[in-house]
């Protein structure tokens, strides 16, 4: 049922805001469109009814329903769970909601996502409540009782119809002369009718009631039967069917009546001027239409009022007709014009009207373009990340259930979720597209600002943005964002409130130097009715009593107090002068721990008393475990666990670290390190569980059968399928500059900077590596030959090294003539080796191709730079320079431009698949460029959400294709990822 009433609800408000504005324009407009000429004003008013009906749909946001919510699931008990360690043996796929076996387990994640769409400019959030319910449940009630009311005013016109007795009369065939052969009616009289009316559509009959045949003479009933058939020419009966019937389904629309109405009296105007038209003149048809007037408004005056024959209605036919307006116009294309110019403009206004979002159980902007699946993307639009965190980790929490461990990335701005009983990533959740700054402050890194809902399907992140932050609500169920609210702070701490109701964050405004009585203080948000408020208090930590009737709420500046507040009320109940850093309740809410600079303080509640004082310095979280026990981190890299009355339980020593998270348990600890991975440890055990994998994206990448490399900084990470994890990690003396495969995927050229710089060549079959010496310290670029006959490196003296793979020994060394070489790249069958260099100045870029079988130059050609890479049909691809930008096409031979394919200017390079058929563009701050270099067509460009800038990019096999974003870079994602583009390569 919620999947039918918060859209029939959206669509109601929506229907109702553009109707108001709609009609404000009707009546502003109405003036000038009623000089129009009367044919004109028909066809206008009907073009405003429709667009009025089409007006919710043009601004209600295109969203998908959300899909049934099972029934919540319980917290995870006391006893913990069995994490087992990540192996590289096939395990089950992780789940959003819950592990195997875990509490839960039984409702998946439904999988849907949202799609890809441009964000709203603008927009009109609602919560959704129960009156949501009541207002769809109005709005179906209404429009029922519309249609039945309909349906039987149609019977009623068929008994009408059948009332009627054929009648025969001279005036009849004197409006029938007038009219001329068109679609005809026959005229009926009948007692039960007291205005002339057209009844029936496929067989129309025209009533007139008796005693208006005996009241008008032959000449003014010839011209009353002359207006009735002017509707029938018009099908005015069909229109008027179809207009009763959209406006019992649209009643709530106020446009929707208002234009009904002025379409109604337009209809009788146009009429009007039709049998004037036909008549020879206004005259006679002026005196028939006053004297029709007078004898209704005697006999029938409530008719007569509503066919406009009496009052202003009246006055209105008589104008028209003294006017000269009802003359036919000689041309008709230019209202017909204007017409489709005024119904384009306000289809465009209403695409730019706010339109109304709930809150509650809908998707709002931003969220995830792509569907991502725990192993090897199979269908077209799914994607996996591979590499784990890709920046420093800023703030972890654990969910409910103990299943999932959030990780927030400090440079990226993404939080990755991870399933503990598989070690997988389950989902990555990627902030709306603002603009983040590359650095932040630095006191941020100390964020806690992660916090699950109670049921474990919600999730709160912050996105600092410049000077400010965003509150980001994420439905895991789903994997969209509900809503980001911009927040006045940077929060150090996020809390849900026990039963789910209540978000409530504590933060620092975003510089130093703002005053301290300038703060802000603590915030929270009613997620039932997304209300907001403030407590003028607090800027240090926050958390809710277990059964949710506290906040207790800490401030150091600018008078240290630690407070409790009364959730029903907002009014302070209870205040301590201490300085904390950190809370936590009990389980049974007995006990307020406060954390500190000169130690831990344990209050009791009950006796507002000190329990205990332990000598434990910290400004790190804390944590009670169910047994009631209290953990508390030491910033000197310990973990220790105290009763509450001061008893040391133990104490084991950990890796220090800036940011960590105790499991809802008590059993394990998630620890933050700055290479940038996360070591969750046993804690009664005190040894390592595991260690969740991240390096730094960014680095050179390379991909041939199958298998993906990726270097990050000294490191080189081999992915093989089914991408269950890396398979071959190897570590250098350097810095690695570059990667490259021999055709099969068995051989691997890594170029490492340092001193001196040197080329490994790791046998991935076997672990194996030969290193190949150079002379200078850094490497530029590495090739390999296809048969892995021939490798090749370039440094940054301009020199090309060349070695035999056959005897180990150097070949050649070749000179570049103007700067170092940025890209290699051998021919398919490795006897040529093309070297390109880059710069800004494209009069400094040189592409130089040398004959591998002679050792000798075969041709150099200037002003193209960049990245270049040979098709197995022997044509030379390329990357251009500043200057002309884009790819293009050169003979191998001669070097001769064949084919110019892009104009993006500035491109970061390309890539190629093993076919030589499909090719990947790069450009700088632009979508990612698919070519079919057969058809020499762009098969599109790929909206890869949270790449800005695309460091690298590599064909896979079966429509996969690998990217890294770097990591400091703006809205990038900062990771090894696996697309598939079925969906571009089978058009």
């Amino acid at each position: 049922m919620t999947a039918l009433a918060l859209p029939l609800a959206a669509f109601v408000l929506n229907a109702l805001a553009t109707g108001l504005v709609l009609t404000a324009l009707g009546l502003a407009l109405r003036p000038g469109l009623r000089r129009l000429h009367p044919l004109l004003q028909a066809d206008l008013a009907l073009v405003l009814f429709l667009l009025a009906v089409a007006a919710p749909f043009l601004a209600r946001p295109v969203v998908p329903a959300p899909p049934p919510r099972p029934e919540p699931a319980a917290v995870l008990p006391a006893p913990a769970p069995t994490l087992p360690v990540p192996t590289e043996e096939a395990a089950p796929p992780p789940s959003v909601l819950g592990a195997p076996g875990a509490p839960g387990a039984d409702a998946p994640p439904t999988g849907e996502t949202v799609e890809a769409r441009a964000p709203r400019p603008r927009s009109l959030r609602l919560p959704a409540g129960l009156w949501a319910w009541a207002l769809s449940a109005a709005a179906l009630g209404g429009a029922l009782v519309a249609l039945a009311r309909l349906l039987l005013g149609l019977v009623r016109l068929r008994r009408l119809k059948a009332s009627g007795v054929p009648w025969t009369h001279p005036a009849w065939e004197r409006a029938q002369g007038w009219a001329g052969p068109g679609r005809s009616a026959q005229p009926r009289l009948s007692a039960q009718v007291t205005v002339p009316l057209v009844v029936g559509w496929c067989r129309p009959v025209i009533l007139l009631p008796p005693w208006l045949v005996r009241r008008l003479s032959e000449e003014e009933l010839a011209l009353v039967l002359l207006h009735e058939l002017g509707h029938v020419r018009r099908r005015d009966d069909w229109l008027g069917l179809g207009q009763e019937v959209l406006r019992a389904l649209f009643f709530f629309q106020p446009a929707v009546w208002f234009f009904g109405r002025e379409l109604a009296a337009a209809r009788e105007l146009a009429c009007d001027a039709w049998a004037a038209a036909r008549a020879g003149g206004e005259g006679p048809y002026l005196r028939a239409l006053v004297r029709a007037g007078e004898v209704l408004w005697r006999w029938a005056p409530v008719q007569a009022v509503r066919l406009g024959l009496s009052g202003a209605g009246l006055r209105r036919r008589v104008q028209m007709l003294r006017s000269g307006k009802w003359r036919e116009p000689r041309r008709k294309g230019g209202w017909r014009l204007g017409l489709a110019a005024l119904s384009l403009g306000v289809v465009l206004g209403l695409l730019y009207l706010p339109p109304v979002v709930f809150l509650g159980g809908r998707a709002a902007e931003g969220g995830m373009g792509w569907r991502q699946v725990p192993g090897r993307p199979t269908e077209p639009g799914t994607f996996a990340v591979l590499s784990g965190q890709a920046s420093l980790p800023l703030a972890l929490a654990f969910s409910p259930r103990g299943d999932l461990l959030a990780v927030a990335e400090y440079a990226s701005h993404v939080v990755r979720l991870w399933d503990l009983a598989s070690g997988r990533e389950a989902l990555t959740l990627v902030p709306p597209p603002r603009t983040p700054p590359r650095l932040l402050v630095y006191s941020v890194m100390d964020s806690q600002g992660l916090a699950f809902s109670p049921d474990g399907r919600r999730l709160a992140t912050f996105a600092p943005v410049g000077e400010e932050a965003y509150l980001c609500l994420w439905d895991l169920e789903r994997q969209a964002l509900l809503v980001a609210l911009p927040v006045r702070v940077w929060p150090l701490q996020a809390r849900f409130s026990p039963d789910g109701r209540l978000l409530a964050w504590v933060g620092s405004p975003p510089f130093v130097h703002v005053p301290p009585e300038q703060r802000m203080g603590v915030e929270w948000l009613n997620l039932e009715n997304y209300e907001r408020g403030l407590l003028a208090t607090g800027d240090t930590a926050l958390e809710f009593s277990p059964e949710g009737k506290w906040l207790a709420v800490a401030q150091r500046k600018p008078h240290p107090e630690v407070a409790l507040w009364d959730v029903a009320t907002w009014t302070k109940v209870r205040a301590w002068p201490y300085s904390a850093a950190g809370l936590a309740f009990s389980p049974d809410g007995q006990y307020l721990a406060l954390a500190g600079e000169d130690g831990v303080t344990v209050l009791h509640l009950p006796t507002d008393t000190v329990q205990a004082r332990l000598p434990v310095p910290t400004k790190g979280p804390l944590a009670f475990s169910p047994e009631g026990f209290l953990l508390v981190w030491h910033p000197a890299g310990r973990v220790q666990a105290w009763s509450p009355v001061g008893a040391l339980l133990w104490d084991f020593s950990t890796p220090t670290g800036r940011t960590l998270a105790f499991h809802p348990t008590g059993q394990l600890l998630a620890l933050a390190n700055w290479d940038p991975t996360v070591t969750v440890w046993d804690v009664p055990a005190q040894k390592p569980r595991f260690v969740l994998p991240g390096f730094p994206a960014g680095g050179p990448l390379a991909s041939a059968a199958g298998r993906v490399a990726l270097a990050a900084g000294a490191e080189v990470t081999v992915w093989d399928e089914p991408y269950a994890g890396p398979g071959f990690r190897a570590a250098h003396r350097g810095s690695v500059t570059g990667l490259a495969f021999d055709a099969a995927g068995r051989r691997l050229a890594v170029g490492v900077s340092g001193f001196p710089a040197y080329v490994a060549l790791w046998d991935l079959a076997t672990g194996t590596m030969l290193e190949f010496p150079m002379a200078m310290a850094a490497v530029t670029a590495v090739a390999l030959a296809a048969d892995g006959s021939t490798l090749a490196a370039a440094d940054e003296q301009k020199q090309i090294w060349v070695w035999d793979m056959a005897t180990g020994g150097l070949r050649y060394t070749f000179a570049m003539p103007e700067r170092a070489a940025r890209s290699l790249a051998f021919s398919p069958d490795g006897r040529k080796l093309a070297a390109a260099s880059w710069a800004l100045s494209q009069d400094e870029t040189t592409l130089v191709v040398w004959d591998l079988a002679t050792g000798t130059k075969a041709w150099e050609r200037g002003g193209y730079a960049g990245w270049v890479a040979f098709r197995p049909q022997g044509l030379f691809t390329l990357f251009l320079g500043a200057r002309g930008g884009g790819l293009a096409l050169l003979d191998p031979q001669t070097g001769k431009e064949l084919r110019r394919y892009s104009e993006r200017g500035y491109l970061w390079g390309l890539a190629l698949d093993h076919t030589g058929r499909y090719l990947l563009a790069f450009p700088i701050e632009a979508p990612v460029e698919v070519w079919d270099l057969e058809e020499e067509r762009l098969l599109g460009r790929l909206p890869v959400y949270g790449f800005t800038h695309v460091a690298g990019g590599a064909f896979g096999e079966g429509g996969l294709v690998f990217f890294t974003g770097h990591p400091l870079s703006d809205r990038s994602l900062g990771a090894l990822v696996a697309f598939h583009l079925g969906h571009l390569l089978e058009r």
